[in-house]
Parts: structure tokens; sequence; C-alpha cells
């Protein structure tokens, strides 16, 4: 949001009204009233796609949204969660309810009716200035090399969380608990052969929505070769139209001066000078 305020110097609204977002630099905050060039939403469903005519889908790796949410909810935007809440219970059962929140929530987007870019988050981070065009060229809006440039250099601005790295995985975890009435080696086989980490949870919903993604791209791709062969097939049928036209013109032609001819010379050198080749480049000229 804040990367298209500033390449566009249109601004930004939200269906949500975050005071602290509306302070530092989003004063189209908590605006959906269609004066915003865009709109940021977390919602899905019927009534979430409703509002839209068109829709840009940031598309993000799970086990990023999923830390970055977790950081944000225990230590706001710019702040981390301790190291300890990612080794505990809670830590557990927030990652198995919202995976399948991101997987639904990206599934149901691929459901969209208007037109729809998709776009990865890593793909902004790797290569900014091209999918800032995508979108700008997607908004029908357009900016200049040098604002292209100036967001290029500061894209990290005031609301970016520092890089922070964990001195473990924090989806090794069961994600199912291991009961402390267990035997040591009943709790090892469990952890080892049986309980998948929540890892593997998330990985498979990632397989999942991405495998989606990708029908979604190749059924997209489709759909516009099928409506420009359609296209091309119309113009073409077009031309062999015309063509048909301007043959019956001339065979016209050609029978009005026949029936005209009173010589026999004279129509001889009308047959000699007319001929069906001499039709068909005047037709090509014609076209």
């Amino acid at each position: 949001m804040m990367l298209s305020n500033y390449v566009t110097g249109y601004l930004t609204g939200s269906v949500y009204h975050d005071a602290a977002l509306s302070i530092r630099g989003f004063p189209g905050e908590g605006i959906s009233n269609g004066s915003m060039i865009v709109v940021k939403t977390h919602e899905h469903g019927t009534s979430g796609r409703q509002p839209f005519s068109k829709a840009i889908f940031l598309l993000r790796n799970p086990f990023k949204v999923l830390l970055s949410e977790f950081n944000r909810r225990s230590g706001g935007h710019l702040g981390h969660a301790p190291v300890s809440k990612l080794n505990d219970t809670g830590w557990r059962n927030y990652v198995l309810k919202n995976v399948d929140h991101w997987s639904s929530f990206t599934l149901d987007w691929l459901n969209f009716k208007g037109p729809l870019l998709i776009t990865r988050y890593e793909d902004f981070l790797n290569n900014l200035q091209s999918e800032l065009n995508r979108v700008l060229n997607f908004l029908g809006v357009n900016s200049t090399q040098e604002r292209l440039d100036c967001v290029d250099k500061h894209r990290n601005g005031w609301k970016r969380r520092p890089q922070h790295f964990l001195p473990f995985d924090p989806f090794a975890m069961a994600s199912t608990p291991v009961s402390a009435n267990m035997t040591e080696s009943t709790q090892a086989v469990r952890s080892s052969s049986v309980v998948p980490s929540l890892r593997q949870v998330v990985e498979r919903k990632r397989k999942l929505v991405y495998q989606a993604r990708w029908v979604w791209s190749i059924n997209k791709k489709e759909k516009y070769y099928q409506e420009n062969i359609f296209a091309f097939f119309m113009v073409y049928s077009g031309i062999i139209q015309q063509l048909s036209f301007f043959w019956s013109i001339m065979l016209e032609f050609i029978k009005f001066s026949i029936d005209s001819c009173s010589d026999k010379m004279h129509l001889k050198a009308i047959s000699m000078d007319i001929t069906a080749f001499d039709c068909l480049i005047l037709i090509k000229r014609l076209c």
C-alpha cells in the first residue's frame, strides 16, 4: 500500500481503520468509498469480494506470513514476539488455525470474477520496479522513472520490521502435543513417525495453494488464447467476406461489359484484356 502511494501519488485506502497507520503516513486508512485508487482488505468470501470490480492479490510464503502476523500480534507493527512464545502451545494452535485461514483466503480469491492480478511478495523484494510496473499497467496509471527510482531507494520506509534471526526453527514443533504420561520411547515414536511437524502441515497447505494458483494461471492463459484466436478468425472471416464482395463486383463488371458489347471483335478484346488473373490483381490492390 505504501509503495502504491509513493509511486502513483494517489492515496490508497483500507476497509479497516488502523490509527497507527493513519498517523504514520496512510491518510487514506479507513476510507473505502471508491475515492482511493486501491483499497486494502483481508476479507474473503462472496461478501468480501463483492465490493471490488478488479483486484490485486499479493501472495506470500505462508511460513513468512504466519511468523510476521504472530510478531505483529505480539509486538506491534515493528516489534517481535518474545522467543518463548514461539515454543509453546499458543504458537502451535495459532499456526494450525491460521494456516487454514491463509489457504482458504487465497483459494477463495482465485474465484474472483473480475480482472485479477496475482503478484508475489518475494518478487517485490527481488525485482521491485518490474512488479510495480505490472501493478501500474493493471491499474491503468502512469508514473515516472524518477518516482520508481525514488521508491526503490527508500523501499523500506518506516513500516518495515527489522530482521530478526531465531536460534531455532519454530515450525519444527509437533502439530499435536505429546502427553506427559507417555513413556519416552512412545513419545519418540509419535514425534518422529506419527505426528507431523508444523512445518509439514504448513508445507502441505503451501503446495495445495501454489498448485491451485498454477492451474489458475494456465486457465487464464488458455482463456486469453481462446479469445485472441476467436478475434483472429473474426478478422480473417471479415477479410474473406471483403474478397467475396470485390470478386462479385468484378464479375458483375465483366458481365456488364460483355452484355454491352455488340461487336464480336470488341467482345474478344474485352475477354482477352480482362481475365480472372487481372481480377485477382485488382482485388489484391484494393485490399
